[in-house]
C-alpha cells in the first residue's frame, strides 16, 4: 500500500500563515498504472468494465482502496504524526533538493 506523505512551504516571510503543511499531491508518487488512483481527488476515482455491472466492482475496488490509505494516514496523522513521510515544497509544490 502506497503511503502519502506531507507537503511542508515555509514562505519564510515570518507571517502567521508562513507555513503550509497540506497533502504532497505529485502524481508520479501516487497514482496507480492509470494514473486514477484518487487518494487526493475521489471525484478522480474512474471504475472500467465491459457492462456497468463490471464498471461498479472496478469503481469500488478502487474507492475502497483509496479510502484504506486515507484511514492509514488518518490514523497515523492521529496518533503519531512524526512518522508520516515530510517533503520540502517550493511555492508550485514542487519538491526543493
Amino acid at each position: 500500500m502506497q503511503e502519502i506523505k506531507l507537503a511542508h512551504h515555509d514562505d519564510c516571510k515570518q507571517k502567521y500563515q508562513s507555513h503550509e503543511i497540506s497533502i504532497f499531491n505529485k502524481c508520479d508518487d501516487y497514482c496507480d498504472e492509470t494514473g486514477t488512483l484518487g487518494v487526493h481527488d475521489l471525484a478522480a476515482i474512474i471504475g472500467y468494465g465491459y457492462d456497468e455491472e463490471e464498471a461498479i466492482k472496478d469503481f469500488i475496488t478502487k474507492f475502497n482502496y483509496a479510502m484504506d490509505i486515507l484511514k492509514v494516514f488518518q490514523n497515523k496523522l492521529n496518533a503519531e504524526y512524526n512518522s508520516i513521510d515530510k517533503v520540502e515544497v517550493d511555492y508550485k509544490g514542487d519538491i526543493i533538493k
